[in-house]
């Protein structure tokens, strides 16, 4: 009985956090920066909830000058828009967020929890050049720094991988905990 109880009010919570998400990034003038190491779903996050949104990825683009130039074209135009890059290391996403708030947008970041072992059982499962080398995953999870308010971001959700989807929680409510540990990183 208790457990039936429990279910619904779960969902609830689930439903609550999942619209709080998308009030936070469905506002005009909002950057969205992606943070996870390689296969940690990020790409398939972006494709899932923000399928209108501009992409800002140097997997698409695949220089940096051209992901320099989006960039620009992005924040002139005024749209909404996400990166889905890396993004492990504040000096990474220094350059996204200082860009933004000069231009006047909202950042919120998403940070997808995983650990590092099934980050490499997604990556073998992907094909030619979206499989990177294993070493690349070790070594992104190795530089991986957990955002923080602190480097200029209005909004943090914390976002983990499962077989039934993605789930979303409000960084500072639910994982204040997050910013004092790193991601297991066991192989």
């Amino acid at each position: 009985m208790a457990e039936e109880k429990r279910q619904p009010q779960e969902s609830s919570a689930a439903r609550d956090r999942e619209t709080q998400f998308f009030a936070a990034v469905g506002a005009p003038r909002t950057a969205v920066v992606m943070i996870g190491i390689p296969a940690s779903g990020k790409s398939t996050f972006c494709r899932r909830y923000f399928p209108e949104l501009p992409v800002i990825s140097l997997d698409l683009l695949h220089r940096r000058k051209r992901e320099d130039a989006v960039l620009r074209e992005t924040l002139a135009s005024g749209r909404s828009f996400v990166v889905d890059n890396t993004n492990v290391t504040r000096a990474e996403r220094a350059k996204y967020l200082a860009a933004a708030r000069e231009a006047g947008y909202r950042t919120v970041g998403v940070y997808m929890r995983s650990d590092t072992a099934g980050c490499l059982a997604r990556n073998e499962l992907r094909v030619g050049k979206a499989r990177i080398h294993r070493v690349g995953v070790l070594a992104r999870a190795k530089a991986l720094e957990l955002p923080e308010y602190g480097e200029g971001f209005d909004r943090l959700f914390y976002v983990t991988l499962a077989e039934s989807g993605f789930t979303m929680s409000d960084w500072k409510t639910d994982h204040e905990e997050a910013n004092s540990r790193l991601p297991d990183e066991t192989v």
